[in-house]
């Protein structure tokens, strides 16, 4: 799934790559990967195409709490369709909440059967059952995801 033009791409896509992503039906996105987020997520403007739905933890009243100690409600939640930048299809149900980026949970990955790896230059994401990798960025000191996002017609 990740476009041809971007093998090998620079990091930052310029504005006419960046055209492109939209008319093939996809856009970069980047998520953190938090080894100490309980939940995926993320807020709701991040992913205007997708709607947000009630999930349990918003019916429930359930709150998050920030680095700084506060509380961040539960707003729903986002069914995502996305690629890995290695190609790989994927879907992200991710919680919907007031925060300042995209956050990966690892504890979530882990319960759904993968293997996650860090070292102090990059990271690996490994599906325990295909054994499909995908490849986590270290930038400025923080682990990163990036993903190709499907935008709906």
């Amino acid at each position: 799934m990740t476009p041809s033009w971007r093998k090998g791409e620079q990091e930052h896509a310029d504005v006419n790559a960046v055209e492109c992503d939209l008319q093939i039906g996809y856009r970069h996105v980047e998520f953190l990967v938090g080894s100490g987020a309980v939940e995926t997520v993320c807020d709701p403007s991040a992913f205007p195409e997708y709607s947000v739905t009630p999930s349990d933890g918003s019916r429930a009243g359930t709150h998050y709490v920030s680095a700084s100690g506060t509380r961040i409600p539960n707003l729903g939640e986002q069914r995502l369709v996305a690629a890995t930048e290695e190609g790989m299809p994927c879907k992200i149900r991710i919680q919907s909440a007031k925060v300042s980026r995209p956050i990966l949970s690892v504890r979530k990955l882990v319960e759904s059967g993968r293997e996650v790896h860090f070292d102090d230059k990059c990271g690996t994401i490994r599906n325990k059952k295909t054994g499909q990798s995908t490849t986590i960025r270290k930038r400025r000191g923080i682990y990163m995801l990036g993903m190709w996002l499907k935008t709906p017609n």
